[in-house]
């Protein structure tokens, strides 16, 4: 290896050889299959995943929006769900594991949500 001539090949071959790979790499990976875009941006890769997204996305919405929760000020439950649960839910969170407790009922609720087929 003390030849001068054979380390430049080396050297030469081994930079076309990694420019090719990542050549190689960089534009297989550019080349995009269709992908789904979700009303709150998110994207996906089929049409089904994305609109099963969009379905939860509508169905738990409510609690997040301040509009909705805003509007029910009076009320105790927003589509059968506690309004302390959400605002723990969403908020000031579970202290302790018997505030947990309390509110399992509640999380059956929200799994309920989250498993119903339109």
């Amino acid at each position: 290896m003390d030849n001068p001539v054979v380390q430049i090949l080396l050297l030469i071959v081994g930079l076309t050889g990694t420019i090719l790979f990542f050549w190689f790499l960089f534009s297989s990976s550019s080349k995009s299959s269709k992908s789904f875009t979700a009303i709150d941006g998110t994207k996906f890769s089929s049409e089904s995943k994305c609109d099963a997204y969009n379905l939860l996305l509508n169905r738990l919405d409510f609690l997040y929006n301040d509009e909705i929760l805003g509007k029910v000020k009076g009320k105790k439950e927003i589509n059968s769900i506690k309004l302390s649960f959400i605002n723990l839910l969403t908020k000031d969170g579970f202290s302790d594991v018997q505030l947990l407790i309390k509110y399992k009922e509640e999380f059956f609720k929200l799994v309920e949500l989250f498993q119903a087929k339109e």
